[in-house]
């Protein structure tokens, strides 16, 4: 089953396309992000997902349902995108305690207690939220994000304001949920944890969906590895050996750098340690979803010039 359907989707503003023509799907049980440029279209089309922007046209259903502008996902999806919305004057439990009264769900202080624990924070903290810091809040949004169990969370850039611990914290939260089932999609310009942490990525430039696909797909295998000697001397002379078979090499400290295929480093090992020359590491290069992603909005700038 899919959980989220979209499909030619299009929003202008003052005429001009922040998203346009977008089409993409995820299955449930997916965890995907959404990565691009400031202006890229995430935000909008998180937006309309989550049935606070009314499109200019195109479609978006969350498990089959059409979404509408303002149209109730209760049980369906859990949202947070733009700033967090609290209630300042209340504590984070009383935040819950009301969010959970409007979503129609009955919790015990000790339940509520747990869901604040959850996303790394005090249940006995009684300062009002708007003594939170940015961080804070942002954890505390997704507690309430997660409140009725949702089988779809949505986020839009979900690490805002937090440190590398809460980046951490959040991160094996969205592993653990998207391991027991809860399909997210979210928006992150931290392209490690978008790698770390979903099965698809979604690159979207100028409000389209220029590649998609598991990150060992959209980054694949590169045509590079480093292999590690103990000494400079060893370095040099791997090096040379490589470059005498006509692969090309290149010397950083003890390390040398081989531009090959994949398919035939093996090979070029064998090759090294026929000359005595045994390697400590090898590191097999990949490139990284930063690197794929800078040549998508390289490549569009540069069209965009012309």
């Amino acid at each position: 089953m899919q959980a989220v359907e979209i499909q030619a989707l299009t929003k202008l503003f003052a005429g001009r396309p922040a998203v346009d023509g977008l089409s993409l799907t995820v299955a449930a049980g997916e965890t995907v992000g959404l990565v691009g440029p400031n202006g890229a279209g995430k935000t909008t089309t998180l937006r309309i997902l989550a049935g606070l922007v009314r499109p200019t046209s195109g479609d978006v259903h969350v498990f089959e349902r059409r979404v509408r502008l303002g149209s109730a996902m209760a049980g369906l999806a859990g949202a947070v995108v733009d700033r967090p919305a609290l209630i300042p004057h209340l504590s984070g439990d009383q935040n819950l305690e009301v969010f959970a009264r409007v979503a129609g769900i009955s919790m015990t202080r000790t339940e509520r207690a747990e869901a604040i624990r959850r996303v790394g924070l005090d249940p006995g903290d009684r300062r009002p939220t708007r003594a939170y810091s940015t961080g804070m809040r942002q954890r505390l949004a997704i507690a309430t994000a997660l409140l009725p169990s949702p089988r779809l969370l949505v986020l839009d850039e979900p690490t805002n304001g937090l440190d590398p611990s809460g980046i951490a914290d959040l991160r094996q939260l969205l592993v653990d949920l998207g391991g027991a089932g809860t399909t997210i999609l979210l928006s992150s310009h931290l392209l490690g944890e978008v790698e770390r942490i979903c099965t698809r990525v979604a690159i979207i430039v100028r409000g389209r969906v220029l590649a998609e696909g598991a990150p060992s797909e959209i980054a694949p295998t590169a045509r590079s590895a480093r292999v590690g000697f103990a000494d400079l001397g060893t370095a040099s002379a791997a090096a040379g050996v490589a470059r005498s078979r006509g692969i090309g090499a290149q010397q950083e400290g003890p390390e040398v750098r081989l531009d090959l295929p994949p398919e035939e480093l093996g090979e070029a090992l064998c090759a090294l340690a026929a000359a005595g020359l045994l390697p400590t590491s090898v590191i097999a290069g990949r490139a990284s979803l930063e690197d794929v992603y800078r040549r998508y909005v390289d490549a569009t700038e540069i069209a965009k010039e012309q």
